[in-house]
């Protein structure tokens, strides 16, 4: 071999032993594994079906990909890259098949599909029409958790041997719709929340309802109203403390509280001496649900070290009330990060369809006292500068509500006015007034007015109230008195001229010729009030 042949030789055998590796860089993958195409395709007319094959736009993780069957007929699953396929042990026949694929199905890249999707197969010659809406509460209040599970079963079977045709959740509103079924059928509805994702109900810990329902003849739609009850006889019980700072404590219950259970339980935070430390209030932390409490004190907790909390008598939404119950809260030395300040006020600044009732609201961030507050707080008629009379009561450690004592009079411009000079325990206060305007509604709370007429010596006379605004009754009002003084109840809130008349020729009317006299101005009805000093003079 010579010299040349040599080199080709090394340079191939460098070659051969090159370790090949996966070209470096490029963009990452974040894109959301999506279904291209569905074979055959969902629809009527398919009691051939034996194989459902879903084409994906990416490669999937097969450990993550499920699929549902309703009802759960013989079939088998197989996952190949981006296919998958469906096999039924029998073709479909006459029945409804519902393939759901869930949305947390993953490609190779850890991304999740965006939304789930329900491929629908019947052998009749079109999809049944029959669709059932079911409007879940939870007795005693709550929320509905995302991990309640509505099924339907076939009538007059039960879940452990019973057919499972169709099985969803309950949306934001907490409503489930289930579609596809035979509107001529009767069927067993079972709601149940299923927090450990047993997808079985168990009564007696997790709140549920069971019952059978049918379509009405000629109606292919079910409005259906579930309450989820539970046979639940255990209070709460705390779960965790936190102290978020020097004057605020953090409770976590093993399920939903009553917030208004605080005022007639006991709750008592000691300092490391077993002096107790006053709970100036409470309210709901971290969203709707009641399992969170914030604790307000109105001195100061140890800064360092543990400090105990006990209560007992706390309910939960169905009364039953906690047991005696202790922690240890590790204490901070840090004092509340935020100021004192308005979280939020009801009506909206500027509101020109305000509900002249009330209630009204007002929100602070951190635990106001109510007398300090009803002493710099006032609603005004700004027309007039009239203070409006109303009583304001705590929802919470931090909200107020405020109702009128009688309904605001509609289309004029009211004011909130928060003067300076709330303030914490920790010394943080409000220095600067807010006030914030709105204009209510008319609402439909009568007044009344009074006076006196004179200048006729007849028996009887008319006296006529007409609206010259907004509200009150569009139609002009007639009622036959004695002169003197009186009082006419029942007028709608607004603005009205008021005026009489001898009505001598007992039209109802009044005529030229006819003894008159006017109130001047105008008289402003207020709701529930009466609008005193109405007098009129008759002339000739």
């Amino acid at each position: 071999m010579n010299a040349r042949s040599l080199a080709v030789a090394a340079a191939l055998l460098l070659a051969s032993c090159a370790r090949m590796v996966a070209p470096g860089g490029g963009p990452i993958d974040d894109i959301p594994p999506e279904v291209i195409s569905v074979s055959p395709p969902p629809g009527p007319a398919a009691g051939f079906l034996t194989e459902v094959v879903i084409e994906w736009s990416e490669r999937l993780d097969a450990a993550s990909t499920a699929l549902f069957l309703y009802p759960d007929i013989l079939h088998s699953i197989a996952v190949s890259g981006s296919r998958v396929t469906v096999s039924l042990d029998d073709s479909l026949g006459c029945r409804t098949l519902v393939i759901h694929v869930p949305r947390d199905t993953q490609d190779r890249r850890g991304n999740t599909a965006l939304e789930s999707m329900d491929l629908v197969y019947s052998g009749e010659d079109s999809l049944p029409a029959g669709l059932i809406s079911i409007s879940l509460q939870r007795q005693g209040g709550g929320t509905i958790s995302d991990r309640t599970l509505v099924e339907v079963w076939a009538a007059d079977t039960d879940a452990e041997a019973g057919e499972l045709l169709r099985r969803t959740t309950a949306d934001s509103t907490a409503t489930a719709v289930i579609a596809w079924l035979d509107p001529s059928g009767t069927y067993r509805l079972l709601c149940y929340e299923d927090p450990d994702r047993s997808f079985e109900w168990s009564s007696e810990r997790e709140a549920g309802a069971d019952t059978t329902v049918s379509f009405f003849p000629g109606s292919d739609t079910l409005m259906v109203g579930m309450t989820l009850t539970v046979v639940d006889t255990l209070g709460p019980i705390l779960a965790e403390t936190e102290a978020l700072d020097r004057y605020h404590v953090r409770l976590e219950f093993t399920e939903e509280v009553s917030l208004a259970s605080f005022a007639e339980g006991s709750v008592t935070i000691s300092d490391t001496s077993g002096t107790a430390i006053p709970v100036a209030g409470e309210w709901l932390w971290g969203g709707a649900a009641n399992r969170n409490i914030i604790l307000e004190t109105s001195e100061a907790c140890p800064a360092d070290g543990e400090f105990p909390i006990t209560l007992t008598g706390i309910e939960d939404l169905l009364g039953n009330p906690s047991s005696p119950d202790s922690m240890f809260i590790n204490a901070t030395d840090s004092l509340p990060a935020d100021s004192l300040r308005i979280r939020s006020h009801f009506p909206a600044p500027g509101s020109v369809n305000a509900n002249p009732a009330g209630p009204y609201g007002i929100s602070f961030t951190y635990f106001v006292g109510l007398d300090e507050l009803g002493t710099l707080f006032s609603l005004t008629r700004v027309s007039d500068s009239t203070i409006v009379a109303g009583v304001l009561s705590r929802v919470d450690g931090r909200t107020f509500e405020f109702i009128p004592e009688h309904q605001l009079i509609g289309e004029q411009q009211h004011r909130f006015d928060l003067f300076p000079g709330l303030s914490t325990a920790w010394g943080d206060s409000m220095q600067t007034e807010f006030s914030w305007a709105f204009v209510p509604l008319w609402g439909d709370e009568p007044g009344s007015i009074s006076g006196s007429i004179g200048g006729t010596g007849s028996a009887l006379v008319v006296l006529q109230v007409s609206r010259t605004g907004g509200g009150g009754d569009a139609s002009v009002r007639y009622s036959t008195i004695q002169p003197g003084d009186y009082m006419i109840y029942d007028i709608p809130a607004g603005r009205y001229t008021i005026s009489c008349f001898v009505d001598y020729n007992e039209s109802g009317t009044w005529d030229p010729s006819e003894p008159y006299g006017t109130y001047p101005g105008v008289v402003m009805v207020d709701p529930g009030l009466t609008s005193e000093g109405i007098n009129i003079e008759v002339l000739p």
